[in-house]
């Protein structure tokens, strides 16, 4: 079969309109993100407790957590806003929520001062959507801007898991 016919066909057979095969909710909240007061965990840089309270697409989140490697209290608290959700129809029992924000961190120390910065953070989440108790999943990367004593730039980065007890979602 020639070059130019097969390309013919495929054309042919190509439906321009078509709708591509994710559906997003921009700037919306995801249909089953719990709401309310959510407790959890996290895992890397830091590592500890984290708490959260969402409310339709915004949330305030924090944690209170260990810097590993440097052995320093981790303290940050963050405002973050559901930018927008992925529907996958190959998972369909599952939402993917995005998100953004900004907040504090400090770090706390034995032998050093208290370490102040600005925290970006950017993240995605995953939400079941047929569970009895309400649940979320999410991967974090965090720019922080160090402002007190020195000024630098820094990046948590962390996976963690919340449950939403009293989901009132």
């Amino acid at each position: 079969m020639s070059p130019a016919l097969l390309l013919a066909l495929v054309a042919l057979n190509t439906d321009a309109s078509a709708e591509p095969d994710f559906e997003y909710q921009e700037s919306g909240v995801a249909d089953h993100t719990p709401m309310g007061l959510g407790l959890g965990a996290v895992i890397g840089a830091p590592t500890g407790f984290t708490g959260a309270w969402r409310a339709g697409r915004s949330a305030i989140d924090g944690a209170v957590a260990w810097d590993i490697p440097n052995s320093l209290l981790h303290l940050h608290g963050d405002y973050l806003f559901t930018v927008y959700t992925l529907n996958d129809p190959l998972l369909p029992e599952v939402e993917f929520p995005f998100y953004m924000g900004v907040g504090a961190r400090i770090l706390l120390g034995a032998d050093q001062k208290s370490i102040l910065g600005v925290r970006i953070p950017l993240g995605a989440s995953v939400v079941p959507k047929e569970l009895s108790l309400p649940l979320e999943a999410f991967l974090e990367v965090a720019p922080v801007i160090g402002l007190y004593p020195s000024t630098g730039v820094n990046l948590d980065a962390l996976i963690g898991v919340r449950v939403y007890p009293f989901n009132q979602g």
